[in-house]
């Protein structure tokens, strides 16, 4: 299978995630393997920004949640900074996802029972001295002010609007300084005008943050806002067009 780069970057760019024959079955009932994923392979340098389209249920999730160490393939391996990450344990797992990957969902996963502030610091508390708690603090601050939630901080999200939680969660997918941000369709609940602020609001933040961005979509549109665009049919991954291949 091809192995997917992006050779017209920057030579000096270093490659940050590396898929090598990543394959993922789940069984059925009946107790017959299915495929989801079929021997992908990609590279993706820092500074990256990707798209993944494809229809539902093409395993698009799946391959994002391969990518971020919340599932694991059946067979392959997932290189993260050159760490395999089949040979870290649970423990290991467990702080590359909260300090090196920002996660943003569909549906916002808000704890409804804390306000703006506190459901973004959520993240920061694992292990947390009490003056990396004030720069997280002094951070999430920041990066609300950033997306216009200002005067939000102390609200709970019950009565916030749809775009306003995705934002809260744009936030607190990058209150750690993640390396890597995967969005698993960022928009796909919002309104029109609310997917088009939230869409461009990810973009910005990408560049300002200087974090690697991959997405999973079922939005051109979105997708058209990204660097590169790889479809994911029947399992396999293939560039969207010419200018995607190497």
């Amino acid at each position: 299978m091809d192995t997917y780069t992006h050779s017209n970057q920057n030579s000096s760019e270093k490659v940050i995630l590396k898929l090598e024959s990543i394959s993922r079955h789940y069984e059925n009932p009946a107790g017959e393997s299915i495929p989801v994923l079929q021997s992908i392979n990609l590279q993706v340098k820092t500074g990256d920004s990707i798209a993944i389209v494809g229809p539902s249920g093409s395993g698009k999730s799946t391959l994002l949640n391969i990518i971020g160490a919340l599932d694991s393939p059946t067979s392959g391996r997932v290189l993260f900074q050159d760490r395999d990450l089949s040979r870290l344990d649970e423990k290991e797992l467990a702080a590359l996802r909260n300090r090196q990957v920002g996660f943003i969902f569909q549906l916002h996963h808000l704890l409804p029972q804390y306000t703006v502030l506190e459901n973004v610091l959520i993240p920061t508390l694992a292990n947390a001295s009490k003056n990396r708690l004030n720069r997280a603090e002094r951070r999430a601050r920041d990066l609300l002010n950033r997306v216009g939630l200002e005067s939000r901080m102390s609200y709970r999200p019950g009565i916030l609007s749809g775009g306003e939680r995705q934002r809260v969660a744009v936030v607190r997918a990058l209150i750690n300084n993640p390396k890597i941000l995967l969005a698993d369709e960022p928009t796909g609940s919002l309104d029109r005008s609310s997917a088009d602020e939230v869409a461009k609001l990810i973009m910005e933040l990408k560049h300002e943050q200087n974090v690697t961005l991959i997405l999973v979509t079922h939005s051109l549109e979105l997708a058209d806002r990204m660097k590169y665009i790889f479809e994911l049919t029947d399992g396999i991954l293939k560039p969207y067009n010419e200018e995607d291949s190497i």
